[in-house]
């Protein structure tokens, strides 16, 4: 007997895992990747930061101290300096070769800090090759659900986010709306930017409640928004309710 699922179009959910198996090994690296893939993740969720040199690496934040062991490296000391009032070791100071001479450690010490030091920084190429191996194994694609932080401070720095993405996915072959690539963004314009360079399904990600006008812009390109999270908890139906129709009206 099938099982009945209580989704907009009754599929089975996707299992999503944010960036890997977070839980169990040290945030984005290829063994959390490896393991939420073992687990039965349908998709993996990944943020993608770059370094002063252009390449993409999957890192939750730009500063490195949090998730690497970049402050222990004397050889790396005078690197750390303050931009915006906080003081780290900011990924777009360092060339990709020195990134990968970092290990990982796990940001929140209650999971575990066992594999500390035995993992190295992931780059986005390796895991769209983990993803798509991944997915010839498992006779279904592994999606890759990529979010692009921060746009914004890397462009600050020189850097094009959007189209590193696309070159990255037009080499691989993964770019267009059947690919098994999305791309996600607090930036819509850098989504935007993106989109408009390779066409994979794009979703808007929101920090406040967006106005009508801007869904109804979003919904002629966009595959999906995620509201804030602060909706659930704050009641704000009245906000919801025409933001809803505004985007049913022009289907994507």
């Amino acid at each position: 007997m099938s099982a009945t699922w209580n989704t907009l179009h009754g599929a089975p959910p996707r299992i999503i895992a944010h960036r890997g198996a977070s839980g169990y090994r040290p945030e984005h690296t290829r063994e959390a990747y490896e393991l939420a893939a073992a687990q039965g993740a349908d998709v993996v969720e990944p943020d993608l930061v770059m370094s002063r040199d252009g390449e993409l690496f999957v890192r939750h934040e730009a500063g490195l101290a949090h998730s690497t062991d970049v402050a222990t490296r004397p050889e790396f000391a005078a690197r750390g300096r303050d931009i915006g009032g906080v003081r780290d070791w900011w990924i777009c100071d360092f060339d990709a070769a020195e990134i990968a001479t970092l290990r990982a450690i796990q940001p929140i010490p209650s999971r575990g800090t066992q594999y500390d030091g035995r993992c190295s920084i992931l780059r986005f190429g390796e895991l769209l090759d983990l993803a798509q191996q991944g997915g010839q194994r498992r006779g279904v694609p592994v999606i890759v659900d990529v979010e692009m932080k921060d746009p914004e401070f890397f462009a600050a720095h020189g850097l094009d986010m959007a189209a590193a993405v696309a070159s990255e996915l037009a080499e691989r072959g993964l770019t267009g709306p059947a690919a098994p690539v999305w791309l996600e963004s607090f930036d819509h314009a850098a989504l935007a930017n993106a989109y408009r360079r390779c066409g994979n399904r794009s979703f808007a990600l929101f920090e406040h409640a967006p106005d009508v006008a801007t869904m109804r812009e979003l919904a002629t390109w966009v595959s999906g928004a995620t509201p804030p999270a602060n909706w659930s908890s704050t009641g704000t139906c009245s906000t919801v309710a025409p933001i809803v129709p505004a985007c049913a009206s022009t289907p994507t």
